[in-house]
């Protein structure tokens, strides 16, 4: 995964391409032991010139089409994968506001000798709650956990009830509390 990661940022980087890495990656980097068996990210589409994204996507060694960037378009996550070990990649563009959002608020940090821009724990906790597994769940509240004392809870509350959760949000909070 290490590999992997290490030259979907080199691209990304290479053609100032703004993104973050949300999901599996940003959950164990906030805090939570557990596998992941992909990379997510979502980026910037519109800055993207489609042609140069899959010419070094493919010189770093990612199995990837001009015809995969049609997801943009459709605005669905797009997958590719990485040659050698078939490990897969899911890109999302921004496709709404929240979206945005992650990539606007990403923090850069230091992570295994690499730069990489990862989602808030705030903005992690909040799309857990949005997609609402029992895995989300417990990623959200490990999240919580390990965050606990830097966490913006005012700023999160405040998301969760503007994007319509905020019964989600009582709901994680009151299972917090117990535990």
């Amino acid at each position: 995964m290490l590999k992997e990661l290490k030259a979907l940022v080199q691209v990304l980087s290479e053609l100032s391409i703004p993104y973050v890495i949300v999901g599996g990656i940003a959950v164990i980097i906030h805090g939570r032991i557990r596998t992941t068996t992909d990379i997510d990210l979502i980026i910037n589409h519109n800055m993207v010139n489609y042609s140069d994204f899959v010419e070094k996507l493919q010189e770093n060694g990612f199995d990837a089409s001009i015809n995969d960037m049609k997801g943009f378009e459709e605005k669905v996550h797009i997958s590719i994968f990485y040659k050698e070990s078939m490990f897969r990649i899911d890109i999302k563009g921004i496709y709404q506001e929240k979206d945005r959002e992650s990539i606007q608020e990403a923090k850069m940090i230091s992570f295994e000798n690499m730069q990489i821009q990862i989602d808030t724990p705030e903005n992690i906790i909040f799309n857990k709650l949005i997609f609402g597994s029992q895995v989300d769940i417990e990623d959200a509240l490990a999240v919580l956990k390990k965050n606990e004392q830097t966490l913006d809870f005012k700023k999160l509350k405040s998301k969760c009830e503007k994007y319509g959760i905020l019964q989600e949000y009582n709901n994680l909070m009151n299972i917090f509390e117990v535990l």
